[in-house]
């Protein structure tokens, strides 16, 4: 399979840019860019920055998607799977 190169911008230096974690890793975690503790409360919805921008091939995609052992706390995206695809800018 042929590598596809995806460019990754940090917008904060806190940020945390995405690799995968393992040879195998169908994907690579997000993390937030928060720099002080954040309290949710149940049924609360808010919205996090990932702090880096990126840039995907054309005709490609990246998805965004709640972690099982998140989702089983009831911390999920709100429209997963989110889709970012290459005629996204920021």
């Amino acid at each position: 399979m042929d590598k596809i190169e995806v460019q990754f911008k940090k917008i904060v230096e806190w940020a945390k840019i995405p690799e995968y974690e393992t040879k195998h890793a169908a994907g690579c975690d997000i993390s937030v860019a928060i720099q002080e503790e954040t309290v949710l409360y149940p049924r609360e919805v808010k919205s996090f920055s990932t702090g880096f921008a990126i840039k995907i091939p054309e005709g490609y995609e990246a998805q965004i998607r709640s972690r099982a052992g998140m989702a089983r706390k009831g911390l999920v995206v709100a429209n997963a799977p989110g889709t970012i695809d290459s005629e996204h800018t920021v």
